[in-house]
């Protein structure tokens, strides 16, 4: 392969393929999982607006994936918002597999995430780099580019009596919370009754939307209720005073330290708590404890029974919470 950095190099005669647009040159981390593919997009949103090319060439910009797939990984998740990126349709070196291909315009190599998310994150938390406008930049890109809402600001002040909860519950084979329908009417009694709120929890399944109707849902939410998942991803969509309530994170804290590099509060079960998760057996009604010595990896391989009275008192105190928040921000 052949790159340049000078729009007038001479390319060779036996190239294959000739690019003479600028080139970012990417690869996935992990395109299985939806959390881990974010933030593959969110580092070459990153790069691009560091190299000042956003601002240059707009979206005549090839982006050229090192993955060795001939359209794309399996899922790749975020792929539909790659026209942040691009005009042009995505090359793919897969499908390439044996040509020459020379680069006649200037090119970028974005770094790869070797680390995932998950270590990163812990040393924007440790260092305290958190509450990035990057971010913030990033989010109202998409909602002006992809979800074509304009320039107006993606969150909006919501009275603290009209506060926008949702409940994310999973349709998969494991971490399906089997009680999730009487956790919500349950805790949208408590919250009119304690905190007046107008607007009743919803309980989503976001699986069944398209990418936009997922960003779409989350992005007008204040809170995000779910257990342990890549659906957590949508915290990068919350508001400043938003909040994630994990209600059970298989002993993996990684989400914690996501939201902490956001910049948005969060929660999880407390295991000080009277009640703990059960987990629900396969095949009928019965359920069993927690066993403390199984790993994280096992963990997430069941589905869980959640208490009723511990899960309501945690929504009601986030709300709470939550509306102290939107009184200083109004203020």
């Amino acid at each position: 392969t052949s790159t340049s950095t000078s729009s007038s190099h001479k390319v060779p005669q036996v190239c294959d393929l000739t690019i003479s647009r600028p080139v970012l040159i990417v690869q996935p981390f992990w395109v299985y999982s939806m959390y881990e593919h974010l933030f593959d997009v969110f580092n070459w949103f990153g790069v691009l607006r560091a190299a000042g090319w956003t601002r240059h060439y707009g979206h005549d910009v090839q982006l050229f994936s090192a993955s060795l797939y001939e359209n794309g990984g399996p899922r790749e998740p975020w792929a539909p918002v790659y026209s942040l990126f691009t005009s042009h349709p995505v090359l793919w070196a897969g499908a390439l597999t044996g040509k020459r291909i020379c680069f006649a315009g200037d090119v970028i190599v974005a770094p790869r995430l070797h680390v995932g998310p998950v270590r990163m994150f812990a040393h924007h938390a440790t260092t305290r780099c958190n509450g990035s406008d990057l971010v913030a930049d990033f989010v109202q890109t998409l909602a002006r580019d992809f979800l074509h809402m304009g320039d107006s600001p993606v969150h909006r002040l919501p009275q603290p009596t009209e506060l926008r909860i949702l409940f994310v519950q999973r349709d998969s084979r494991t971490r399906v919370v089997t009680n999730a329908a009487d956790l919500v009417q349950a805790a949208n009694s408590a919250l009119r009754r304690e905190l007046a709120l107008t607007r009743p929890m919803t309980l989503v399944h976001l699986e069944h939307m398209s990418l936009a109707e997922q960003l779409r849902t989350t992005t007008q939410a204040d809170m995000l209720v779910m257990i342990h998942g890549a659906g957590v991803a949508h915290a990068a969509f919350l508001p400043v005073w938003g909040h994630v309530f994990e209600i059970f994170n298989c002993g993996d804290p990684c989400f914690s330290i996501h939201t902490e590099f956001l910049g948005v509060s969060y929660s999880t079960w407390n295991k000080q708590w009277p009640e703990q998760p059960q987990i629900a057996l396969p095949a009928s009604n019965a359920t069993r404890g927690v066993d403390q010595k199984e790993t994280a990896a096992q963990l997430k391989n069941h589905n869980y029974t959640i208490p009723v009275q511990p899960f309501v008192a945690e929504i009601v105190r986030a709300a709470a919470k939550m509306q102290e928040r939107l009184t200083l921000f109004s203020s």
